[in-house]
């Protein structure tokens, strides 16, 4: 497989949560070309800083940590089926379309029953 080029659109993607994190930190650290938006995918390697940056730098709708957590383990679960990533616009669809919604209501609904459980 040949390397990207640092000026290529695929040397600004980022999936890695530690690489999102960093980003969100200081946009330097992982950006090379300062004046470009860092485009940020969705998938197995992904952090909550992944969802964390959807939510606040695209969407400028922040929620709570634990929000990003879920969302996080829901994205990377279908990741690993589909055996593929993510861009932030299809993310986008995927909650447009209630699924995402569907399977944290799902989850959450799972770990509350096994919290009552004795």
């Amino acid at each position: 497989m040949r390397a990207n080029p640092p000026y290529s659109k695929q040397a600004q993607r980022h999936e890695s949560g530690s690489h999102v994190h960093s980003i969100l930190r200081d946009r330097n650290s992982y950006c090379i070309f300062p004046y470009q938006e860092p485009e940020i995918w969705f998938g197995k390697f992904s952090g909550a800083s992944n969802v964390q940056y959807l939510f606040e730098q695209y969407l400028q709708k922040p929620l709570n940590r634990e929000q990003y957590e879920q969302m996080r383990s829901i994205i990377k679960t279908i990741s690993i089926q589909q055996k593929r990533s993510f861009s932030a616009e299809e993310i986008l669809e995927l909650l447009q379309q209630g699924i995402l919604k569907d399977e944290i209501d799902r989850v959450g609904t799972k770990r509350t029953e096994e919290r009552k459980k004795p």
